[in-house]
C-alpha cells in the first residue's frame, strides 16, 4: 500500500497566504490609528539603568485619558517631569528629590498642579530659603527603580531632602518579582541579608523602545490592555488587587515582599544620610484608606472570615515603625486625604489623584517637614541651617 506523503507545497501556500493576511490587517490596523486614534509614540525609553524613564526633552500635549483632554507634558534631558536643571545648585539653594511612581510624576494634572510643584510653592513661601523641587517620578516605579533613579540620576543633584512617596496600592508586589512579571529591574534578598540586583535584559529594553518609537499598535495595545485591566479592578463586585496590604496575616509571599520592601527603603535612607541628605518616607494610601464605603466594599468582598485580620492602615503602621527603626521621617496622607471636604473628589474616579488630591498631599507633606524657628528659618524633622 502506498502513504502519500503530504502536500508541503500546498501547505506552505496556504501558511504563507494566511500569515500576508495576518500583516494586511495589522498594517491596516496601524494605519488605522496613525490617522484617526488620538494617541501617538509611546512616553516611555527603556534602559538597562532604572527599567524605564521618559522621553528625554519631550514637550507636548498628549491626550491623557485618565484626564479626558490633552496635558501638557515636559521631560528634561533626563527623561523626568519638569525643567532641566543645572547640577550644580545655585547659591542660597536648596533641592528636594522627589521620587515614586505614576502618583508622583502626575501626568492626569498640569505641571504647576503636581506635588511636587506644589510643594515648591509651600516652601518658597516660607522664609528667605529658595528651594528646587525635582521630580524623579515615573509611572509604575517599584521602591527599587527609585533606589536606582537614586543613585544614578538623582544624588547627583546634591539635594538637601530626598522624599520617598510610597504607593500603598502596589508598591508592595512591584518589589516582588514573585508577584508581578512587569519588566523592570529587581532586587533579591540575599543569604546573608544585603540586596542583589536583577538588572534588565538590554536585549529586551532595546526591543521595547523600538516598538514604543515605531509602532502606534503596540502603544495602542498596551493602553487598552491597561485600561481594560483597570476597569476590571474597578468593579465594585471584585476585591482589589491592594486588598493583601491590608491583611496583618497575609500568606506567602507577602511576609517575603514586606521583608524586601523594607530592606529596600532602609537601603534607601542609608545612601541618603551617607550623601548629607535627610530622607523622608511618604505613605500614599490606597482608595479603600481614603474613602469609608470603598473600605466597607472591599472587606464585603474579602468575606468576613478573610476580613477579620485586615486593618485599614495596616501598611501605615509597618512603615511607621521602619522608619521608628532606622531612624528617618514618615509621613502618612491618608488622614489628611479623609479629612478632604469630599474625599472621592481628590482622585480622577478610582485612579490617581486629581489637582485637589495633588494639592492637599503637597500640604500634609509641608506641615510635616517645614517649621519656622523663631528667626523665620525653615527646617527639616527638627533641623535648621544653611544650604549645603
Amino acid at each position: 500500500m502506498q502513504v502519500r506523503s503530504p502536500n508541503w507545497r500546498r501547505w506552505l501556500a496556504r501558511s504563507a497566504a494566511s500569515l500576508a493576511g495576518i500583516a494586511a490587517a495589522l498594517a491596516l490596523l496601524e494605519i488605522g490609528l496613525r490617522w484617526f486614534a488620538d494617541s501617538g509614540p509611546s512616553l516611555f525609553v527603556r534602559d538597562t539603568l532604572v527599567g524605564n524613564r521618559y522621553q528625554p526633552g519631550f514637550d507636548g500635549e498628549p491626550w491623557i485619558e485618565e484626564a479626558g483632554r490633552h496635558v501638557r507634558l515636559r521631560f528634561n534631558r533626563l527623561g523626568f517631569r519638569g525643567p532641566d536643571r543645572d547640577l550644580a545648585k545655585p547659591a542660597g539653594v536648596r533641592r528636594l528629590a522627589l521620587l515614586g511612581d505614576s502618583f508622583t510624576v502626575a501626568v492626569a494634572v498640569d505641571e504647576q498642579d503636581t506635588m511636587a510643584a506644589r510643594l515648591e510653592d509651600e516652601l518658597n513661601r516660607d522664609g528667605e530659603s529658595r528651594w528646587q523641587v525635582l521630580n524623579f517620578g515615573v509611572g509604575a516605579y517599584s521602591t527599587a527603580q527609585s533606589l536606582l533613579v537614586w543613585r544614578h540620576f538623582a544624588r547627583q543633584f546634591a539635594p538637601d531632602v530626598v522624599v520617598l512617596a510610597f504607593y500603598n496600592g502596589n508598591d508592595l508586589w512591584d518589589n516582588d518579582a514573585r508577584l508581578t512579571n512587569f519588566p523592570r529591574p529587581y532586587f533579591r534578598l540575599a543569604a546573608g541579608g544585603g540586596l542583589e540586583l536583577e538588572p534588565v535584559s538590554a536585549a529586551r529594553a532595546g526591543t521595547s523602545n523600538w516598538l514604543n518609537r515605531h509602532s502606534r499598535l503596540y502603544v495602542w495595545q498596551k493602553d487598552k490592555v491597561a485600561a481594560l485591566r483597570n476597569a476590571w479592578r474597578s468593579r465594585e463586585d471584585a476585591a482589589p488587587p491592594a486588598a493583601e496590604i491590608h491583611d496583618s496575616a497575609a500568606p506567602p509571599p507577602y511576609p517575603e515582599a514586606w521583608r524586601l520592601t523594607e530592606a529596600l527603603i532602609a537601603q534607601l535612607a542609608r545612601e541618603v544620610a551617607a550623601a548629607g541628605a535627610r530622607f523622608v518616607l511618604v505613605a500614599v494610601p490606597t482608595h479603600e484608606q481614603v474613602v469609608d464605603q470603598y473600605w466597607e466594599e472591599m472587606l464585603r468582598d474579602v468575606g468576613r472570615e478573610r476580613a477579620a485580620t485586615f486593618r485599614r492602615d495596616h501598611a501605615d503602621e509597618r512603615l511607621a515603625a521602619l522608619a521608628a527603626r532606622a531612624g528617618f521621617a514618615f509621613v502618612a496622607l491618608a488622614p489628611a486625604l479623609r479629612a478632604a471636604p469630599d474625599p472621592r473628589a481628590t482622585h480622577f474616579g478610582k485612579g490617581h489623584w486629581n489637582e485637589d488630591g495633588n494639592r492637599i498631599a503637597a500640604e500634609a507633606v509641608h506641615r510635616h517637614l517645614a517649621g519656622l524657628d523663631a528667626d523665620g528659618r525653615w527646617s527639616v524633622a527638627g533641623g535648621s541651617g544653611e544650604p549645603r
